[in-house]
Formats: structure tokens, sequence, C-alpha cells
């Protein structure tokens, strides 16, 4: 569901140098809403691939093996 405003929000200034961003804010303050909102403009606005975009729930099971510093920098440069 698309949050009023947020897409204007969004500074996009820095969003294609190499540095890297970080996204804080309360819990369940729509932190995951926004990345996917940014996933989806780069996707169908930026023509990114979706092989380069790389989407990680560290709350999910699934990425339990992921809390090893090495098994992360593995997955991430596969």
């Amino acid at each position: 569901m698309p949050r009023p405003g947020s897409r204007e929000n969004i500074s996009w200034e820095n969003m294609d140098c190499d540095l890297i961003k970080v996204l804080i804010g309360l819990r369940r303050s729509g932190k995951t809403i926004l990345l996917s909102q940014i996933r989806d403009i780069l996707i169908k606005e930026r023509n990114i691939s979706k092989e380069n975009i790389i989407e990680i729930n560290f709350e999910s099971r699934r990425f339990k093996e992921l809390e090893n510093a090495d098994a992360f920098y593995r997955y991430v440069t596969d």
C-alpha cells in the first residue's frame, strides 16, 4: 500500500553513488514498505535488474545462517 508523500520524501541525489544508505526508524513505522517502494522504482523506472537487488529478512529462518559474517559476505557476493 503506497504511503502518501513517501516517494516525494526520498532523497534521490545520492542514490547513484557507492555510499551505503541507512534507513532507520521506529519499529512498525514503514521502513520495509519504503524499501519495497524504492526497489520497485529502481526496477520499473531506473531499469535496474532484479538480479542486482538483494533482499534479506533477518527475521526469517531462511536467512539464519547469514548471522555469520563470512556466510553473509559469500551470500552477497555470489
